[in-house]
């Protein structure tokens, strides 16, 4: 694992977007003396071809030997474990479902969080066209030849860069060349398979892979299973030209049941849900063609095209939200404003009910089964021109690039009445549906989302220890929005929306010394509101994430600005850095809770927020023995006053948020420290996570208890037995610390005073999993 502040190692390999084009990037200013030549990083570009990539600000790199190493079985926990600066909040307790954050910006699979940070994946764009999400289930961690993680809000990354960039270089059978059996299993039924296969005939070469993940999981009634398939053939010609047809497809069923009141942990243990089923189904695929060709020796063409084509199913067993009441003499339902319930059938179409008929009573119908498909597909074409120029002792690399991008999005959503199961202790309080749906929550939604972008990016050496980099992006975004949903109420999601922003950034590098240099950036990115957040934003009509959209007011996208200052020291096997980052949110999105459910609520423009911060990080090698150690400090914060709706805050709804309040969810502190020893063919290796104290999503005015810190302590082990078979084993949470990553506040009393009379916990936490342990084998043939 590689932590730098400005990169020195010449096999960092970023392959970035086919939708974002180009990087400004610089060469260590050491080697511009002997080298007179600068380089821009360019996004369209594959990285092996080309030397020097370097990039004005922070950034951290894993390779194959590095993740093979870390015997992680997915991406989050690679990223929790190893990178500076990241930060888990474990709401669903499903390993493929964690909210990712770095610097206080958040990457995530979940509706309702303000995205913050942009997915590539060998120049394909993986965030979701729906809501800037990110589906961590559909690229195997074993197909990643390099995961390398950018700071900042660089616009050339693309929309939705705010915080940073997560860059993924899969394999290809030019660095990778073998055949290759992965079989694990462990704690709670876990187990895995992966097959893996590459090659090349010095001209042609092909890599694919197909893993196999199952689980029980650790939470009652919460298993997991994911498919996962990739391959990429690539034909390399001569002076440099190259292509790469890339596709892959995965499947998945995840169940993460989600947040519980703190309280109920100590009646029925930390395995304990609040209520269930919460199933999200993937069902994903997509296919790239990039291609570099050589013009002539100054000149090159990146080109990339790519097709995506996913659905998403999901099931969300709740509490009800409808009472009791009697209309016309005969008992119903009605909802919070005491309007009768309309009951349809799943089409929409009105029915005739008489509850007593069908042998149901009003007040047993406590549930909800919330359901959504999602059908997205997405493309987009662009290419980028790179340009080396020699100018005497100042040499400089130009990019220009332009690209396009479309989306088209089919969203609906049920409400369907249901029992819940939670008639006495030991009830599992699960929900079994009657088969009749909530009119006013039926949700039909087209939406069409197209963007157009150009940017010109440049490198510049002012002189022998003297790095300039430049960048300037256009983007131009339109959202339309149809409304299909049956009745009168069947045009308040339609809407027509334009976004548009020139995002500059700059850059300096500063060899000073001949083993240190000091770099200092300023870089510009904006965001534009996704369709979700556009159709969900009406404070008098929340919304349930992800089942249901009420109306259309406009929202204003999200501009960042970052400034970083940064050192980097190197000799030998010491390598040392610090970095002092200052990133402001002009306009910044939040999503307001509004309801019993913490994902019940509205997304609403806050004003600006603030995430400043210092992180240094160290790594040293003796002999058998190698260190690495990071420490991170975040202070984030609101920089503009508001009301914060919190309807389940302990001291009541409409808090008031100050100037300076710190942004729940986030922890102040955190560090990392790997000690390895290596004894010929044995590894062992052990890990250390601290992370610090946070506040609970609704107490955005800092007025309650904070979420405690915890420490972690993991234990790894590999041997290699002979040149085809490996053997592995890992422990998490060495000491079974209980920890809580996560904290909401929610209404509980409903579900649960039937039960734990008395019961009233606003307190809702994402409990931490206990000691774990998986172990597997290796082999190649």
């Amino acid at each position: 694992m590689k932590y730098q502040s400005t990169n020195r190692a010449k096999s960092s390999k970023p392959v970035l977007s086919l939708l974002t084009l180009a990087i400004a990037g610089y060469i260590p200013v050491s080697a511009i003396a002997d080298d007179q030549k600068p380089e821009v990083i360019t996004i369209l570009g594959h990285a092996d071809e080309r030397d020097g990539q370097w990039y004005p600000g922070a950034h951290q790199h894993a390779n194959m030997a590095d993740i093979e190493r870390s015997l992680d079985a997915n991406l989050g926990q690679l990223l929790k474990s190893s990178f500076v600066s990241v930060s888990v909040n474990d709401v669903q307790n499903n390993p493929f479902q964690m909210d990712l954050q770095y610097r206080g910006f958040t990457l995530s699979p979940l509706l309702g969080l303000p995205q913050g940070m942009s997915v590539y994946v060998n120049g394909v764009r993986f965030n979701e066209p729906f809501g800037d999400t990110v589906n961590w289930d559909l690229i195997p961690l074993t197909a990643l030849r390099e995961v390398s993680l950018y700071s900042g809000s660089n616009p050339v990354f693309g929309q939705n860069t705010l915080g940073g960039a997560l860059v993924l270089d899969v394999k290809d059978g030019f660095s990778f060349q073998d055949n290759v059996l992965d079989v694990r299993g462990g704690s709670h039924g876990m187990w895995q398979g992966t097959v893996e296969s590459g090659g090349n005939s010095g001209e042609l070469g092909y890599y694919a892979v197909v893993s196999r993940y199952e689980e029980d999981g650790w939470r009652d009634f919460s298993p997991t299973e994911v498919t996962q398939f990739l391959t990429n053939l690539t034909w390399k010609g001569g002076e440099g030209n190259r292509w790469d047809l890339l596709a892959a497809a995965s499947r998945s069923d995840l169940i993460g049941n989600g947040a519980v009141p703190f309280d109920l942990m100590a009646l029925e243990g930390r395995s304990a849900v609040y209520t269930h089923p919460d199933q999200t189904e993937n069902d994903h695929w997509f296919a790239s063609l990039a291609g570099d060709i050589q013009l002539a020796s100054n000149l090159s063409l990146d080109l990339n095209l790519y097709y995506r084509d996913s659905e998403t199913n999901t099931l969300n067993g709740d509490d009800s939200d409808f009472e009791e009441c009697e209309v016309d003499g005969e008992e119903t339902l009605c909802d919070e404003d005491d309007e009768p319930v309309e009951f349809v059938d799943r089409h929409g179409k009105a029915l005739d009910v008489d509850l007593d008929e069908m042998g149901l009573e009003a007040d047993d119908l406590d549930g909800l089964n919330n359901t959504s498909q999602t059908k997205q597909k997405s493309g987009g074409v662009s290419a980028q021109l790179v340009l080396d120029l020699e100018r005497g002792s100042f040499p400089s690399q130009w990019v220009f690039g332009a690209g396009a991008s479309w989306a088209d999005i089919d969203f609906r959503s049920d409400t369907e009445f249901a029992e819940l199961m939670n008639e006495e202790v030991g009830s599992p309080r699960s929900t079994s549906g009657v088969g009749l749906y909530d009119e006013d929550s039926i949700v039909r939604l087209d939406s069409n989302r197209t963007q157009y972008y150009g940017f010109i990016a440049g490198s510049l050496a002012l002189r022998d220890n003297l790095q300039l980099t430049t960048a300037a992006r256009y983007d131009f975004t339109n959202i339309e929005m149809i409304d299909l949903a049956p009745g009168e109420d069947g045009t308040t999601l339609d809407g027509d929306h334009d976004f548009n922003h020139l995002s500059p950034s700059v850059g300096l590098t500063w060899q000073f010394m001949d083993q240190t240099s000091l770099n200092a950036s300023w870089a510009q990115s904006s965001r534009a509101p996704t369709p979700v957040e556009l159709s969900c934003a009406d404070p008098d009509a929340p919304c349930k994430l992800p089942n249901g959209f009420v109306s259309d007011p406009p929202l204003e996208q999200v501009v960042t600005d970052t400034w970083e200052l940064g050192v980097d020291h190197q000799a030998g096997t010491l390598q040392a850095g610090l970095t002092l980052f200052y990133a402001m949110n002009r306009d910044d999105i939040i999503f307001q809770q509004a309801g019993g459910l913490p994902s019940e609520g509205y997304f609403d423009n806050v004003g600006d927020t603030l995430r400043q911060g210092v992180e240094t990080y160290l790594s040293k090698q003796w002999q058998d023995w190698h260190l690495s150690v990071s420490y991170s400090y975040l202070d984030a914060t609101f920089q503009s006053p508001y009301i914060s709706f919190s309807p389940n805050n302990p001291l009541g709804g409409n808090r008031q948020v100050e100037k300076g309040d710190r942004i729940p969810g986030l922890p102040e502190h955190s560090a990392k420290a790997s000690l390895e020893w290596y004894w010929g063919d044995l590894l062992l290796g052990t890990d250390l996570l601290y992370q610090s104290g946070q506040y609970y999503r609704g107490d955005e005015a800092n007025e309650n208890e904070q979420l405690d810190g915890f420490t972690l302590v993991d234990l790894r082990a590999s041997y290699r037995i002979n040149e085809w078979v490996a053997v592995y084993a890992r422990v998490d949470n060495l000491f079974d610390t209980d920890y809580e990553t996560f904290g909401a506040y929610g209404e509980s009393d409903e579900v649960l005073e039937g039960v734990y009379p008395g019961f009233d916990d606003a307190r809702f936490v994402g409990p931490g999993a206990p000691r774990t342990f998986a172990a597997g084998v290796k082999v190649s043939f």
